[in-house]
């Protein structure tokens, strides 16, 4: 915390004004704030280590581990001293008591009884052994190439016992030289006096490759034994970090070392596949798809020139160019084995899958740009495709499957279509604007750029995949200058510049320099309402874009506020009454409302699925539980006089999976087999269980089949796709979207399954999903542990301020939270919880559940203001918001504005007690 010195003059001049009471409490009051500032002093070792703790005494410092200590810093107002020296010395000087903290320590039962560990992990290593260019045979993959080799390691280090143990377990006799640290060991090597060395995950930029990977361990922030104040701290500081960003340490990684050196070495498979090919890639690509790929005055131009240069700088490989028009020409190339692999490509798994290829890492991320015509109405959706870019017809569906595409020579005839009003739209890359913007098209067309990212990537053949691998090698290395090619290329559409063209043509410049400063002005005019009008359409669609988003939240949040208050009150029912029949009732009145409120959450996130947003939550729960379908579809099934059947056939009935998508998955199978089965028809549901390789694992297949009217084959390759419905079902006047099957097949993919289908006009049909689950071996187990974890929350005592603007979720808060023994404090909005809090005493309240949408001011606002007060015991009083906003973007908000956890609405009262569990247990 930095402290303003007062200036002597004006400090003497308000001396004089004072009296000597004052005087002296003023004096006393300097006294105590500079000992509690001497008190947060806290000593540092500090390692000079590339990437992780960089710069010395007085020079500019940066690195994963020292962005770490500022983040511990700015949440415990420590002020650091920095002790410099060898990892080696600075453990010797936290155990003699020189320094009080220091990082990147693995744990040891000696060390513990040396030095105070802290609860949380600051991270993981992996170790692995390290050579030089002077070691060839060491980098071909065989073990018993290490036999004899003399390998460098930190002496007395949690490294040296792992490389003890792994060359033990491996059967490998090597001499081992203890070193003091990695800068004695690059020393020895570089000398010749050892063949490798010990190391965790090294830069490339040391020149080192990688030999093989030896073991892992979790690596902490260590306190010396004389400040244990200093460990609570700590502590506190940990948990809030990695409470509100899990990955923090990994995401330091990446930022400061990009990819290490593991991942940058070719391996024996990929040398072997080199040897084998003359050490030639042979490499297809577009001829003209700049910034990514093209030729420009007879020469290779575009980011996949700095692939290219890095596979011959760096690897000593050749790659064979062919240039081809379009994507079907590189595909046929590929199948016919007259390339490799090709690219560039849209990075979509699933098409790769049917195409039987792989692909590569990704080279960069683009976003598609709508090019579509003003004013045009919504009455021709057809998005115009072609196979001259990453956005062919397959592709296209993909990102919209609920529009109707038309093939073209390129997009440029796309473009003319559109022009045309034949089309509606055309996509490319963001990335390739500059490339059609000027273009005398775009006189009467508009851009709309999409938030949803596509990664570009080059894609090659399963059987022959070591290609693939070997350029994502290039892709690693060429990571940081690839976004910065993408702008340059974006940039630089000419083949000549102006000097040049000045030179070989002067008279035809002179010539024609008159003509061209009489048309400027018209030019630039032009020039100015064609911008004009672009910028126009874009902001129309980037708010039109923002209009669905707050759209969709607001429902949420205004469906979400009465659920709470149903799920809420049935809850507090459940509770008050103890009948058996009653407590029946109340709990199918909860349940129906889960599943209600599950599918609320489906439709609300449709567009996440089709944006791949949609995440997976992951619960504990019976397989078997949808089954039991005759009674949700009882009136149904009595109503048509149907025959319904249930068996199931399973080993492991617990397991680990999304409940509410496997439910929706079923219940949507078994509705539409009891709509298209006719009177007295039969539907059968079925679950079984079938063995797994995958250990913890079992495969469950769920079949769902009838006797109905069926379906045609030809409708059956159409079966999947939105808004599509048979004409038999429209003749006999079965209402329904054709939207069903739709979401099946995209939560089946999702959760990472399959659904096939059989069936046969007149005959019925069956469906049959195939998943593989992880299973609860021992659920009683498991339930006793969760419900002894659970009973261990004493709230007993504990205050809690609860801002809520709506009285019912008040109500129902306050009467769940009381019954486990606290006392809360209710404020109707922002601006009343701010008041109570700053009147209060400190220490008054252990936390604050705070709502998001509240009036006069709302619940980031007033978190960012609580931040912001003077008292430090307040301005760090733990936050969780409870709120009816629970998009993954509310609750990133709610963090970003200093909140500390975020649990939705409808309150699940267990998830609610884990999380105050979690903030009381700091």
């Amino acid at each position: 915390m930095l402290r303003i010195k007062p200036h002597p003059t004006l400090t003497r001049l308000f001396a004089l004004a004072l009296c000597a009471v004052l005087l002296f409490g003023a004096f006393s009051a300097t006294l105590a704030e500079e000992a509690q500032t001497a008190q947060k002093t806290v000593r540092i070792g500090y390692v000079s280590a590339k990437n992780y703790e960089e710069g010395g005494p007085g020079e500019y410092k940066r690195g994963a581990g020292y962005e770490y200590l500022q983040k511990i810093s700015y949440i415990t107002g420590w002020k650091y001293e920095y002790v410099y020296g060898t990892f080696k010395d600075c453990l010797q000087q936290l155990i003699d008591g020189e320094i009080d903290l220091f990082g990147n320590v693995s744990y040891t039962q000696e060390r513990a009884s040396q030095m105070l560990f802290s609860t949380y992990t600051q991270g993981k290593d992996v170790y692995w052994l390290h050579t030089d260019v002077n070691h060839p045979a060491l980098l071909t993959g065989d073990l018993k190439a290490l036999n004899g080799c003399r390998i460098g390691v930190t002496s007395n280090s949690f490294q040296e016992s792992l490389l003890k143990e792994w060359l033990e377990a491996n059967q490998i006799e090597a001499t081992l030289v203890g070193c003091s640290g990695f800068a004695e060991m690059m020393e020895k090597i570089d000398a010749g006096e050892i063949d490798t060395f010990t190391a965790p995950d090294l830069s490339p930029e040391y020149g080192y490759r990688v030999v093989i990977g030896i073991g892992s361990s979790d690596y902490y922030f260590v306190v010396s034994n004389g400040r244990p104040d200093l460990l609570e701290e700590l502590n506190a500081a940990l948990f809030e970090i990695q409470s509100a960003e899990t990955d923090y340490n990994t995401m330091l990684t990446q930022k400061y070392e990009y990819k290490a050196a593991t991942g940058w070495t070719l391996n024996a498979e990929e040398l072997e596949w080199l040897a084998a090919h003359d050490n030639t890639i042979r490499l297809g690509i577009l001829e003209d798809y700049l910034p990514f790929s093209g030729i420009r005055n007879g020469e290779t131009a575009g980011v996949v020139t700095a692939l290219i240069d890095s596979l011959k700088n760096d690897y000593g490989v050749t790659v064979a160019l062919t240039t081809y028009k379009d994507m079907c020409e590189m595909d046929c190339a590929l199948t016919e084995n007259k390339i490799d692999l090709y690219g560039p490509v849209a990075g979509d798994l699933y098409l790769t899958e049917l195409g039987d290829r792989v692909l590569s890492d990704a080279i960069l991320q683009t976003t598609p740009v709508m090019i579509y015509k003003k004013g045009l109405s919504d009455r021709n959706p057809v998005i115009a495709t072609s196979q001259s870019g990453i956005f062919t017809p397959d592709m296209v569906n993909v990102l919209f499957p609920d529009s109707p595409t038309k093939e073209y020579a390129d997009v440029y005839e796309g473009m003319r279509a559109v022009s045309r009003e034949e089309a509606g739209g055309v996509l490319i890359p963001s990335a390739r604007i500059n490339v059609y913007k000027t273009d005398p098209l775009m006189e009467n067309l508009s851009f709309a750029e999409f938030t949803n990212r596509t990664e570009i990537c080059l894609t090659g053949s399963k059987l022959n995949r070591r290609a693939v691998t070997i350029f994502n090698k290039a892709i690693s290395r060429s990571s940081v200058s690839l976004n910065g090619m993408v702008l340059a290329e974006s940039a630089d559409e000419g083949g000549m510049n102006l000097a040049a063209f000045i030179r070989q043509n002067a008279w035809t410049v002179i010539t024609a320099l008159g003509t061209v400063l009489a048309v400027f002005a018209v030019l630039v005019l032009f020039l100015m309402r064609n911008r004009r009008k672009l910028t126009k359409a874009l902001a129309d669609a980037n708010r039109a874009n923002e209009a669905k988003t707050v759209f969709l939240s607001n429902m949420s949040h205004d469906i979400r506020t009465p659920m709470n208050a149903i799920l809420g009150y049935a809850m507090l029912l459940e509770r008050e009454f103890e009948a058996q029949d009653t407590n029946d009732y109340i709990g199918k009145i909860r349940s129906s409302g889960e599943y209600l409120l599950s599918i609320i959450n489906d439709v609300l996130d449709m567009a996440r699925i089709d944006s791949g947003k949609m995440t997976i939550d992951e619960t504990f729960f019976p397989i078997s539980d949808g089954i039991g379908l005759d009674e949700m579809f009882r009136n149904d099934i009595a109503k048509k006089n149907m025959h319904f059947t249930e068996e199931v056939e399973i080993k492991h009935p617990y397991v680990f999976a999304d409940r509410a998508k496997v439910s929706q998955i079923v219940i949507n199978l078994v509705s539409n087999a009891i709509k298209y089965t006719p009177e007295y028809g039969t539907v059968r549901v079925f679950v079984k269980e079938m063995p797994c390789e995958k250990p913890g694992f079992a495969t469950y297949v769920m079949t769902v089949a009838d006797n109905g009217i069926g379906m045609s084959k030809e409708f059956q390759q159409h079966l999947f796709d939105s808004f599509t419905r048979e004409q038999s079902t429209t003749e006999s006047k079965i209402n329904g979207t054709g939207l069903g099957l739709s979401i099946v097949k995209k939560l089946v993919d999702l959760l990472g399954g399959k659904i096939v289908v059989e069936s046969e006009t007149g005959k019925g049909s069956r469906f049959t999903v195939t998943f593989t689950l992880r299973v609860c071996d021992d659920p009683e187990q498991y339930l006793s542990k969760k419900k002894a974890e659970e009973a261990t929350v004493d709230l007993t005592g504990r205050r809690i301020l609860l801002a809520e603007d709506n009285a019912l979720n008040a109500e129902i808060a306050i009467a769940l939270l009381k019954d486990s023994g606290v006392t809360v404090d209710h404020a109707e909005d922002g601006v009343i919880c701010l008041d109570l809090l700053t009147k209060s005493a400190p220490g008054t309240y252990d936390f604050i559940l705070m709502d998001v949408q509240m009036p006069n001011l709302d619940g980031y606002e007033t978190t960012r203001r609580i931040r912001a007060l003077n008292d430090p015991k307040k301005a760090r009083i733990p936050i969780v918001a409870m709120t009816a906003n629970a998009f993954e973007e509310d609750k990133q908000k709610a963090l970003e504005s200093g909140m500390n956890d975020f649990v939705p609405k409808p309150i699940d009262l267990a998830l609610l007690m884990k999380v105050i569990a979690k903030i009381v247990g700091r």
